[in-house]
């Protein structure tokens, strides 16, 4: 029975619940910094929010989150279309891996310090993971007791985590499936992976132990087994790492700025201990406290994006296996054909704070990728006896642990307004050499570096005080090179079209209007041309080195020393033939398809599909190729290089394809004036449109159920675009599509 009394109690309870639900933000944070229209993470559910405390036996004592109430709601809300589940601010404890599925969104309390660059940013949502506690003796503290991951599911996408401190997990959205062979991309998997936004993240003490550590096979006497309890960061772990096909953003992190796991290691065992670096008159020159062989939480990559390369087999090639997952090694200086995720477009990394004391603040990959107005801090006076790998002691004089500010690939880069502070390492103690690192902004053609199109470094900054330099360092060919309005803090400018083994060429490049400039290296031995120096202001009187080509003015008392470079021509190319985003249906289309490109007179063209080269070099009066279209339906790239009289060689930016098989009886025909296809229609819940008159990506959809309750909208960006209810029930769905004043109305069934 209810008495006044207890209809009190429950009012109060329902009242609060209203006020956290009422509390709980609903704004797309994205859109709400940068006002994109359109863009991608408009398409999240941002409004369908449940909040936490509310959801009965997900929160218990001490703030501990049931692992089985969180995924079962995860599950219900992907399979419903998606939505937000809200933390407020609070401190909440996980002891296990978190599996995202896709449409979810992960949201803590809006901070009250907005920017992660502030010092005072403190998210007021905390998620906390078990510290690791270390023991020195046996096989140690088991590994899993520790190191826990926020990751997805295979095929993740539609994923935000959002205003969260996270202590203690790396945020780690790998595929864990390719489709192809080991080191072959004959097929690239596009669709795992894609819209993963992560937004307002703090994250600290975040590691992954070394696989190969320790290493318990004994060599000769002076390479003994180390002991179990040893651990070692593992140097490709990051705090956040994002592989996907397309539109990975990391915006407004920050990373490290409070590490407290780091430990010491008395007694760590190195395999190669008598080495002079580590060893001096017979006496071990490293610390009896274990201080030099410290399990460092900050050894290792801050933001990743795309350049982690996983395959199935859970083995390494080209590069050995570097990772827990299985890390294949990158083909050097990377084209869309070769290595076609790291061209994956969308990708961003934002106003972002990191601190690292090992390898890259931020390392990242894609064609149009955007690294802008990020901070990289490092560690002063760092010493390394031991090397990268955790095993042995350095030992020569070119050791390298990688240190960087930024290290970028792709094609159509935008690096700007980055303020970037790098460190090398002092090896074998104080007096010992530098580490053989220290670049502030790297590009380079090995380790999933790429051919250079399109680069714009503008604005950027270098600390004076620390190492570091804007280098593209022995490349080959380049075009479109812009470096911009940068301060080098008496830092150099590398702009090197020559690698150790051969020269290169340097097409259509600018460095301009830099402050603080020590010196400008550009070489390019093989020549090119339009390459324009000028309005830079150096620290000194400057050197500039500059191929013979170059045109040079402006630069103050600087020296000019020219090198060989003649002038030599560039060839244009674009594809005209099939459009980007274009879908062939093999039923109205059985034969071959032609594809076609423009180019100069005299120049040659070779296309590929995926990695599979279409003949040989066509000359300017026959550039049209026939592709036989394979069995298999899917997603296929399509490249052309080209090639002019001089030998000069360029990419044309590639297209992309998709294959399917569409018959009358598979395909359902709107009535209405827009002439949509939608098919195959009853589906499992993946629905493939054909919208005719959306050339110009301004169509929009709803999709309800037969109640009218809305379950999903979106902006439909291509005449091929797909809907996807896979996680919804079964049923009849009413999807409504709006384009240029016209409206169509069909009915979808989901078996």
């Amino acid at each position: 029975m209810y008495t006044p009394k207890r209809l009190l109690a429950l009012a109060s309870v329902l009242f609060t619940c209203l006020q956290l639900v009422a509390q709980a933000p609903t704004d797309n944070p994205y859109a709400a910094r940068f006002n994109p229209q359109p863009h991608w993470t408009n398409d999240l559910r941002w409004t369908n929010v449940t909040e936490s405390t509310t959801v009965s036996g997900l929160v218990g004592a001490n703030r501990q989150v049931d692992s089985t109430a969180l995924q079962n709601l995860m599950n219900s809300i992907s399979t419903q279309g998606g939505g937000v589940i809200y933390f407020p601010a609070d401190s909440f404890k996980f002891n296990y891996d978190l599996v995202i599925p896709t449409g979810i969104v992960l949201r803590g309390a809006t901070p009250a310090v907005a920017n992660a660059t502030n010092e005072n940013y403190r998210p007021g949502t905390v998620f906390a993971f078990p510290k690791y506690y270390p023991t020195f003796t046996g096989n140690g503290t088991p590994r899993n007791t520790a190191f826990k991951e926020i990751k997805g599911k295979s095929n993740a996408h539609n994923i935000a985590l959002v205003n969260l401190d996270i202590n203690r997990a790396g945020i780690a959205f790998h595929p864990y499936a390719y489709t192809d062979a080991p080191g072959v991309n004959t097929k690239w998997p596009v669709d795992i992976n894609y819209n993963i936004l992560i937004f307002g993240v703090r994250s600290n003490n975040v590691a992954i132990p070394d696989p190969s550590v320790p290493n318990l096979t004994a060599g000769s006497a002076s390479e003994p087994a180390q002991e179990g309890w040893q651990r070692y960061v593992w140097r490709f772990s990051s705090n956040i790492g994002l592989y996907v096909s397309r539109n990975g953003v990391v915006v407004n992190c920050r990373i490290n700025d409070t590490p407290t796991d780091t430990y010491n290691q008395p007694g760590y065992v190195l395999r190669n201990f008598n080495n002079p670096n580590c060893m001096s008159g017979g006496v071990s020159k490293l610390n009896p406290d274990g201080s030099d062989a410290k399990f460092e939480v900050t050894d290792h990559l801050g933001i990743d994006l795309n350049r982690a390369k996983i395959n199935k087999e859970g083995a390494g090639s080209g590069g050995g296996p570097h990772s827990p997952y299985g890390i294949y090694g990158f083909v050097t200086y990377a084209t869309p054909v070769s290595e076609p995720q790291l061209f994956a477009p969308g990708n961003e990394v934002r106003d972002c704070w990191v601190f690292k004391t090992r390898r890259v603040g931020i390392i990242a990959a894609g064609n149009g990728l955007v690294v802008d107005n990020n901070i990289i801090r490092d560690q002063d006076n760092k010493i390394a006896y031991i090397r990268a790998n955790g095993q042995g002691c350095e030992t020569n004089n070119s050791a390298t642990h990688e240190n960087r500010g930024i290290d970028v690939s792709g094609w159509n880069v935008q690096l700007t307004r980055n303020d970037v502070e790098v460190r090398r390492h002092t090896i074998g103690g104080p007096g010992g050499y530098g580490s053989v690192d220290g670049e502030g902004v790297l590009v380079q053609e090995c380790c999933g570096g790429t051919s250079v199109q399109g680069y714009t470094f503008k604005h950027n900054k270098l600390t004076q005080a620390s190492s570091g330099y804007i280098g593209l360092w022995k490349m080959r060919t380049m075009h479109n090179v812009y470096i911009d309005s940068n301060d080098l803090g008496c830092k150099n400018i590398y702009l090197t079209a020559n690698t150790n083994g051969a020269p290169f060429q340097l097409f259509n490049s600018t460095i301009n209007g830099n402050t603080n400039v020590d010196r400008i290296i550009a070489n390019a031995d093989l020549g090119g041309s339009n390459l324009l120096i000028e309005r830079n202001a150096f620290c000194g009187n400057g050197v500039i080195n500059a191929p013979g080509f170059a045109t040079i003015n402006d630069n103050g008392n600087a020296t000019v020393t020219p090198g060989p470079g003649v002038q030599v021509t560039a060839p244009t190319a674009a594809i005209t033939s099939p459009a980007n985003g274009v879908r062939i249906n093999r039923a109205n289309s059985p034969g071959p398809v032609n594809i076609t490109a423009s180019i100069q007179d005299g120049d040659s063209v070779q296309y590929f599909v995926n990695t599979a080269p279409l003949g040989s070099y066509l000359s300017a009066s026959v550039t049209t190729a026939q592709w036989i279209l394979p069995a298999e339906n899917g997603f296929y790239f399509i490249s052309a290089r080209v090639k002019n009289s001089e030998g000069v060689v360029i990419w044309a930016p590639a297209v992309r394809v998709e294959v399917v098989t569409i018959t009358s009886s598979a395909a359902t025909v709107s009535s209405g004036k827009l002439g949509v296809i939608v098919y195959p229609n009853p589906s499992e819940g993946a629905f493939n449109l054909f919208v005719p008159e959306n050339q110009d990506g301004n169509a929009v959809y709803q999709l309800t159920d037969m109640t009218g309750k809305q379950m999903q909208t979106g902006k439909l960006e291509t005449s091929n675009p797909k809907v996807d209810i896979s996680t919804f029930p079964q049923g009849v769905y009413q999807l409504i599509i709006q384009s240029n004043g016209k409206r169509n109305v069909l009915r979808l069934v989901k078996n």
